[in-house]
Parts: structure tokens; C-alpha cells; sequence
């Protein structure tokens, strides 16, 4: 660790590993030929580390956990004669995930992973009627096709040739002769591949925002739910039966949402919620929760903000819990799981005790009362306020307390659309408004204010979609007013968030900030970082502290000079000032302490 800057005496600590959690992608019923006992296997994703096959003992409660070999987790998960087949998935992206490999059952020893250094995960795997294993994937939105012992793989291309459907998601090897597909986002489209010739057959396509999914495959009839209605094809032909428009007895299920239930050998069903398992009566009747005996792991962190007593509170990246760290003793605490559908927490903001928060991936706004017992799984505490899905989904900007006294969140659209939104929460009423596509087919990025108007910055990308060569915006909102003002920026994907400091707005564009002084209401140049910076930490007396990956540079916004940088131990992905003017931040599993002048 350096820093340019002599008068910038520091020293960072490592104060500890507080996100703990499981995250449950998957789980299927089997009997294990070790020991010939019926038990659920439960695929656990481990943000930052290694995920896990964990066995549990129907019976007994018996627990074995089985780590992969290397990658943080796996959605698709199939028992084939005595292997479970994993397609594995990392949140680094490509070059980190994307794996494809077997666990021999009786000898519980690996295959040698099949890795496509192009794909950050597979997300379904099925079993061809050729006795041949199928997967999809994504960011290619390839199918893949490997042999049941997983020793060679191959790329069976992009269903519908568009290389913008990134995603290829739900696979059914059911209809003998042909492997059914699903994805998108750029379109929708359910495809049939012909395991023959290798031909690919498109059976519907509709524009990106609504999904197609396979509710149901017989000998005759292939059902699909699109758009909350049901369209069905023949079993043999592939032709589209006559009749539509009959709703879906499921109705509308989110594309993302795995399917995290199994039967057992008596009829019943096993599954996952939030950091339990569960066994009880099919369709939730009757249903015993038990917790895991063992410890969760340590995941990587993704948001952090403080209470009023100084206590550290944080989020994990690509998990549904919440996390509470106190700085006096080192201690922490980590809850349940934060909602319903799934709860990666964004934002965090404190009013009145009470923790605000927004989530992707079902679009809902979160408040928890800390001094209440934690009682999620009847909506009390914490309690789910509302849901802007299927419109807006994942609060990509966070959150921040408005000049009204509100919380204002910035959001992107759901997966296949372009456009984001505005969401507010009265801290009172609990309230929830929001405002669609304030800048028409752009996403928000951040989002600040100060003691008059928010601030909100946009670019040209979405979910699932590619970032398009427009301008992104910086945006001036009145709480009551609405857009009041409304500048230019750099095209693609270059705008990230910004701050409201001392009367001015750092805009973080490319390798560096844009200030924005709000007297003269106007650009006044660019600070040159040479790296891009993910977020921004207020110091006061005109500084900032910009997270530029593994580097903070220290900022002179007034001046609008970088005054000296300090090599981190990994890349910062959130920070915030602690009571005594330290930056604590968040790199991988670890929280840090960086004290300032000697502090």
C-alpha cells in the first residue's frame, strides 16, 4: 500500500469478515448410494469464496457439505446415474464462472470442471433423449451440450442467432428428438433445437419484456406461459395448437426466480427459504423449518451504511441478507433472509431508527426496525412496503434521505426493457410513489441531493440488454416540481453515479469526475482520475474520497485537483465516513477501516 501524498498519513485495518450467509440456488431429492438414505441436496452460492453441495438426511437432520471445486456457486444442478451434474455461476464475471462438472456420488470426488472462459454461468441443466446433458448459459445465450461423465463440452450456438439475447435459461429435454429453450432479453423466444441435425426451430418470439416459461411437457402438449396467458404446442409436431388466451393457473413467475422446492419418496415436499430448509405438506401447508447445523459462510459485502449509535450495516453482494457490525467489540449479527423474492439489498438509509432499504430482484422497498424481533416470514419485521416489478427491478443508483425528508431510490428496468425510475418512501406513512423513465429508455445510475434538489445521473444501458451509443443525462429533481433541469453527458456506458458536495455535483463519467457547480448552474471541467470510480465518499472541507477499483484518490473538488492515492487490499465496492472521520469500506468478504491523518 502507497500514498503520493506525504501529508496523507494513513493506515488501513482489517476489522473483520462480517457477512455471513447461505444463498440457496438449488435443490433436488435423492437417495444417496453411500449410505442408501432419501436426502435433499441444497446448491449454496458463497459470494467472494467457494459454493457448496450441502446433503441433509430427511430422517435425521444430517448434514455433509461438499465444496466445488472452485466456483462461488450453481443454479443448474441434475442427477444423472449416481453424478450430480453441476453447471456452475460467479458474479465476476466472465473468465470466473461457467463451469460445467460431475460429483461421483458413492466415491464424492469431482470431475475435471469443463470451463468456458466466455460464460459466467449456466443456468439450467436437462438430460437429451440422445442420453446427452444440455445446458444454458449466459452472457453468450449459448446452448451447450457435454457427455453424462463431463468430459467434453461443445457450443451449440445461440438459439435465435441474435447475440444480443444473452441469455439462454430454461432448458427441457422431455420432447424425445429435441432439446425446448427459453431466454432472451433483447427478444423473447422459445426455440427448439433438433438433436439430429443440429437445426434450431424458433416456436414464438415477442419482444424482450415478457418472458416465455415452460409451465408443463406431456406426451402431447407442450404448455408455455407468456404474458400471464397460456400457449400450447403439440408434443410431436411442434405446430401451435389452436386456442389461446386461457390464463396461466401459475400465473405470471419472474424468469429469474429458481425453483427452489423437491418431493420426497413419501409425497411430501422439501425446499429452501431464505436461510432454512423446510419439509411439510405440498403447496405449504403443514411445513417445518429447521436451520442448517452448520455455519454459514463468509460472502462478499455490497452495501454499507450507518446507524445512529455508529454501528456498521452492510448487505452481501448476490445474497439476501443483512448484516450488523459493532465497532466497539468487533461483534456482528446477520439476519434472515430480507424478502419474499430473493432481497439483494442496494440501498440502505436510517430515519428515525428504522432501516430503509430497496431490493433487487422483485423491486421492493424494505423497512426494518432493529429494535424489534426479526419476523420476515410473516411480513412484520421487516416489513415489504411494496414492489415495483415487473416495471423497475434492480435500485442500481441506491438510495439517499431527500432534502423532503423522503427516501429516493434510483432504479433500473426490469430485464428486456430499456428505461429505469424514481421511487420515494414516506418515512411516516410508509408510503411508496414512483416516476417511469423521468429520462425516457435510460437506467438510473446515482442518485444525491442536498438541501434543495435531488441528483440523478443515466446512462444507456438495461438489464440483460447492451449498453447503446447515446448520451447518458445529469438530472436536476424538485421533490415536488419533478425534472427541473436536465444536461448532457458521455454516450454508452461511461456515466456511473455522482455526489451532491458543497454546492457542488461530482458526476463520475469515464476515467474521471464532471463537476457541476450548482450557482452557476453549469459544467465548470472534469477531474482527471485515469480510472473510473465506483463510488464517492464525502470528507468534507472540499475533498472527496473517489473508489477507483483497488485505489482511493483523494480529491480537491473545489480545486479540482487529485491530491495523492492509496492502494487498497482488493476493490472497494462501498464506503462510507465513520463518526470519527475514518472511511471504513467493503472489499470482497473483508470491512476495513482506512484512518485518516493518523487517526
Amino acid at each position: 500500500m502507497s500514498c503520493t501524498a506525504e501529508k496523507f498519513a494513513f493506515k488501513i485495518s482489517r476489522l473483520a469478515e462480517p457477512s455471513r450467509n447461505f444463498n440457496f440456488l438449488a435443490v433436488i431429492s435423492l437417495i444417496d448410494p453411500r449410505d442408501d438414505r432419501e436426502k435433499i441436496v441444497i446448491s449454496n452460492f458463497a459470494g467472494g469464496g467457494v459454493g457448496s453441495l450441502i446433503f441433509v438426511d430427511v430422517a435425521t437432520g444430517a448434514t455433509e457439505v461438499i465444496s466445488f471445486p472452485r466456483d462461488e456457486g450453481a443454479w443448474a444442478v441434475l442427477l444423472h446415474e449416481g453424478r450430480l451434474i453441476v453447471g456452475t455461476c460467479s458474479t465476476a464475471g466472465p473468465g470466473e464462472g461457467g463451469a460445467i462438472c460431475a460429483l461421483d456420488l458413492k466415491t464424492r470426488e469431482w470431475s475435471e470442471p469443463l470451463r468456458r472462459n466466455d460464460i459466467t454461468y449456466v443456468w439450467m441443466l436437462t438430460l437429451g433423449s440422445d442420453g446427452m446433458v444440455y445446458g444454458g448459459t449466459c452472457p453468450t445465450g449459448a446452448l451447450i451440450r457435454c457427455d453424462p461423465a463431463c468430459t467434453r463440452m461443445e457450443d451449440l450456438g445461440n438459439p435465435t442467432g441474435n447475440l444480443e439475447n444473452k441469455y439462454c435459461r430454461e432448458v427441457h429435454g422431455t420432447v424425445p428428438g429435441f432439446i425446448l429453450v427459453t431466454g432472451g432479453f433483447a427478444t423473447a423466444f422459445l426455440s427448439a433445437y433438433k438433436i439430429a441435425t443440429g437445426e434450431w426451430i424458433t416456436l414464438a418470439e415477442a419482444d424482450g419484456t415478457h418472458h416465455f416459461n415452460i409451465q408443463e411437457i406431456t406426451g402431447d402438449c407442450i404448455s408455455v406461459e407468456h404474458e400471464s396467458e397460456l400457449i400450447r404446442f403439440d408434443a410431436r409436431t411442434l405446430q401451435r395448437l389452436p386456442g389461446t388466451g386461457e390464463k396461466s393457473p401459475q400465473g405470471f413467475r419472474m424468469a429469474i426466480q429458481p425453483r427452489l422446492t423437491t418431493r420426497l419418496r413419501d409425497g411430501r415436499e422439501a425446499g429452501v427459504r431464505g436461510q432454512e430448509y423446510f419439509i411439510g405438506a405440498v403447496g405449504g401447508g403443514d411445513r417445518e423449518f429447521h436451520a442448517l447445523p452448520v455455519e454459514p459462510p463468509v460472502t462478499a459485502i455490497r452495501s454499507l451504511a450507518l446507524d445512529a449509535g455508529g454501528n456498521v450495516w452492510g448487505s452481501c453482494g448476490f445474497g439476501q441478507t443483512i448484516f450488523r457490525y459493532h465497532p466497539a467489540d468487533g461483534t456482528f449479527w446477520n439476519s434472515q433472509v430480507v424478502t419474499e423474492r430473493m432481497g439483494e439489498a442496494y440501498g440502505m438509509v436510517f430515519v428515525g431508527g428504522l432501516l430503509f432499504m430497496s431490493c433487487y430482484a422483485g423491486g421492493d422497498h424494505v423497512v426494518y426496525d432493529p429494535a424489534k424481533p426479526w419476523d420476515e416470514r410473516g411480513n412484520i419485521n421487516p416489513r415489504t412496503l411494496d414492489s415495483l416489478f415487473p416495471q423497475l427491478q434492480r435500485p442500481r443508483a441506491g438510495s439517499v434521505l431527500g432534502p423532503d425528508g423522503g427516501i429516493w431510490t434510483g432504479w433500473s428496468a426490469k430485464y428486456g426493457c430499456y428505461g429505469g425510475g424514481l421511487s420515494r418512501i414516506d418515512p411516516v406513512s410508509f408510503k411508496v410513489t414512483s416516476w417511469l423513465n423521468p429520462v425516457p429508455g435510460q437506467q438510473v445510475m446515482g442518485i444525491s441531493c442536498d438541501r434543495q434538489f435531488l441528483y440523478f445521473s443515466t446512462n444507456s444501458g438495461g438489464e440483460g440488454l447492451p449498453v447503446r451509443d447515446e448520451p447518458g443525462w445529469f438530472c436536476i429533481w424538485h421533490p415536488v416540481d419533478g425534472l427541473v433541469g436536465k444536461h448532457p453527458l458521455a454516450p454508452g456506458d461511461a456515466v456511473g453515479k455522482l455526489r451532491a458536495v458543497g454546492g457542488f455535483v461530482l458526476v463520475m463519467e469515464g476515467g474521471g469526475l464532471q463537476r457541476f457547480d450548482g450557482k452557476a448552474g453549469k459544467f465548470t471541467g472534469k477531474i482527471e482520475l485515469g480510472a473510473g470510480a465506483f463510488n464517492l465518499v464525502d470528507l468534507g472541507d472540499g475533498k472527496v474520497a473517489a473508489m477507483c477499483g483497488s485505489t482511493i484518490k483523494m480529491v480537491d473538488y473545489v480545486e479540482g485537483v487529485v491530491e495523492g492515492s492509496i492502494e487498497l487490499p482488493g476493490i472497494a465496492t462501498d464506503a462510507v465516513v465513520s463518526p470519527d472521520g475514518n472511511i471504513l469500506f467493503a472489499s470482497g468478504t473483508g470491512l476495513f477501516e482506512l484512518h485518516r491523518n493518523g487517526r
